[in-house]
């Protein structure tokens, strides 16, 4: 899996890379804070909330929508950030499987 997101991202054209900047790291380190503290996160959870945080504003500045299936973290986010933006989607049941 990690030699297929390496090949993805190794042929990717520049210009769609994009660096998160000082002002939002330190943003999204607060609001990770703020999301691991009232959803009750374990110590150990408080990077994933920090990697969430920092994608959610990073595409906000860009004015792109965050696709995801955390409806739970970015249902918040949303709360807190109004004019970001996030598209949910749910991964395809198999036939017999109940959600």
């Amino acid at each position: 899996m990690v030699s297929q997101i390496r090949k993805a991202i190794q042929v990717m054209p520049g210009h769609r890379l994009f660096e998160p900047d000082a002002e939002t790291l330190g943003r999204a380190a607060v609001l990770a804070g703020i999301l691991a503290r009232t959803q009750g996160y374990a110590s150990n959870d408080w990077l994933r909330a920090l990697h969430d945080c920092v994608l959610f504003l990073q595409a906000l500045k860009l004015r792109v929508t965050v696709l995801t299936r955390n409806i739970k973290d970015y249902d918040f986010l949303l709360q807190i950030v109004p004019d970001g933006r996030a598209l949910f989607h749910r991964q395809k049941l198999k036939k017999g499987r109940k959600p």
